[in-house]
């Protein structure tokens, strides 16, 4: 008898084992393929064929019209309907496989087929990655358009690509863990290692594919699976080595009970301390404001000493205020006292700073509408009439992007 042989397994685990070869073999294959002949014309007929399928299911089954032009993203909704469409011919074709090879002598083999199949797929794909970052092809220094432009006006998905190419060490170590944990796929003695190191790079990969709206969440989502797969038969063994048994301790049994009082102390004054955060204390009047008017004794002013912006936020003494004048000097740094009932706000020199010009305190009444703001008072003798408007910043493109499952375009700007 061959000794790879093994006892008829539960029907679920040939089918789960049979959907697992079917299911990689039809999203990996098309996707080395693609890689090894992206300069001839070798997979055209078959991808061709494959996307009028898809394109069909799309037009039957979605009413949708796919287009499978090439556009940088992975996300896009003919991704989505060809990973069902993957999806259904394995299942499909796993319960015929199944139900074809009743004895199922050979899943042993198979299941070892399987994981080298695994391993050297996933090995080519993250050298693909790998490889790119260690000669700087795939997060570029970030140019002279987007050194120029405003914070605001970048993407999520450009910001990401800006802070990766601002450091070449940062992207050549990412290139590294990648290039490295794929190497050691290749070889079996290294491919719990190699899947441990791709299991904590592509965990990062994917929360910031995610966390910052990158087109390419199916691939790397797929990516990482496969390392839990690769690392499945090992669980049992990495608990054991990174939960193994502490050495017995002498203490008495009272100092347990210390134990957990010196946690909940050590955990409760970071906590706090989080949960009090000044940046957590928004208040109405938190944040920019831009000066629309200014007038002085009843003039408008046009010269340095108008102000350009005034600013509130709250730190841990209370509300502070400093102005900035058009020509870009900062006013002194004020502790605000509001008294919403009298619509008024006093602005005292504050002692948290070293004021050079600083008069006051300052009484200004204000009138406030939606996002318009009016303040009147004397500031060193004359009389101040300033309007401002509340910037807005959650109408930039960073801050509205939000997430998205589809992405036809990456949004990369």
């Amino acid at each position: 008898m061959d000794p790879i042989e093994t006892p008829r397994p539960p029907f679920w685990r040939a089918l789960l084992l049979r959907f697992g070869v079917l299911y990689w073999a039809l999203f990996a294959i098309p996707v080395i393929f693609e890689q090894i002949t992206a300069s001839s014309k070798l997979g055209g007929p078959v991808m061709d064929a494959w996307h009028a399928m898809v394109r069909w299911v799309g037009d039957a089954g979605f009413g949708v019209a796919l287009d499978f032009t090439e556009t940088g993203s992975g996300d896009r909704t003919g991704d989505w309907i060809s990973l069902l469409c993957i999806a259904v011919l394995a299942l499909v074709g796993s319960i015929a496989w199944a139900a074809i090879d009743r004895r199922r002598r050979q899943d042993a083999r198979l299941r070892e087929i399987l994981r080298i199949f695994l391993r050297y797929t996933l090995a080519f794909i993250m050298l693909e990655y790998g490889l790119s970052k260690l000669f700087f092809g795939q997060f570029p220094p970030p140019g002279d358009y987007r050194l120029n432009e405003k914070y605001g006006d970048s993407s999520p998905m450009g910001l990401l690509w800006t802070f990766m190419g601002y450091s070449p060490a940062y992207v050549f170590f990412s290139g590294a863990a990648e290039t490295l944990g794929a190497a050691l796929l290749f070889f079996r003695r290294t491919t719990t290692l190699g899947a441990l190191i791709l299991f904590a790079v592509l965990t990062n990969v994917v929360l910031l594919n995610f966390c910052y709206d990158v087109p390419v969440k199916i691939n790397s989502t797929h990516y990482l699976i496969i390392c839990v797969v690769l690392l499945a038969p090992e669980l049992r063994r990495l608990a054991a080595f990174f939960l193994g048994r502490p050495t017995p301790a002498s203490f008495p049994r009272w100092s347990r009970a210390l134990k957990y009082v010196v946690i909940a102390v050590f955990v409760y004054f970071p906590l706090r301390d989080s949960l009090d955060h000044p940046s957590l204390r928004q208040t109405w009047y938190s944040g920019y404001w831009m000066v629309s008017t200014f007038s002085r004794d009843g003039h408008d002013v046009s010269d340095a000493t108008r102000w350009q912006r005034l600013k509130f936020e709250v730190d841990d003494d209370g509300p502070i205020a400093r102005w900035r004048n058009a020509d870009e000097s900062y006013g002194d740094l004020y502790d605000v006292t509001f008294d919403d009932a009298k619509h008024t706000m006093r602005f005292a020199p504050s002692t948290r700073d070293t004021p050079t010009h600083a008069t006051g305190p300052i009484d200004f009444t204000y009138t406030r509408t939606g996002d318009d703001l009016e303040l009147r008072g004397t500031v060193a003798g004359h009389a101040l009439d300033v309007h401002l408007t509340h910037l807005v910043t959650t109408n930039t493109p960073l801050m509205s992007r939000g997430f998205h499952w589809i992405n036809e375009f990456p949004f990369n700007r």
